[in-house]
């Protein structure tokens, strides 16, 4: 068991609702290119994001390394899907789909 799941137990057990919403939050307060970046023990990414003081860089790290999963995340809706790789960076087709028909109505 890690340092992340037995903060959870703690949380849970403790009964303390705010600390477990932010954790379960993270995924949508930082970034997937600071994620990987915190993955990667860069501890300069600290300065950019605002996070409770509670929350410990070991705890962020775990959340990093357990929430890096294999795949491509697109960089508009940031889910893992199917979908095209432009310029370095993962287009899911339903994104795609959408700027092509933002594209079509401007013109």
């Amino acid at each position: 068991m890690d340092i992340l799941e037995k903060t959870i137990i703690e949380l849970t057990r403790k009964g303390d609702q705010e600390k477990l919403r932010v954790l379960k939050k993270l995924d949508q307060l930082i970034l997937p290119s600071q994620r990987k970046r915190i993955a990667q023990n860069d501890k300069s990414v600290l300065r950019e994001l605002m996070l409770p003081k509670w929350l410990s860089w070991e705890l962020l790290y775990a959340w990093a390394c357990k929430r890096e999963v294999k795949g491509n995340f697109c960089i508009f809706c940031n889910r893992n899907a199917e979908g095209i790789n432009f310029k370095g960076k993962h287009i899911c087709w339903e994104c795609l789909g959408e700027i092509k028909i933002l594209n079509k109505s401007e013109v």
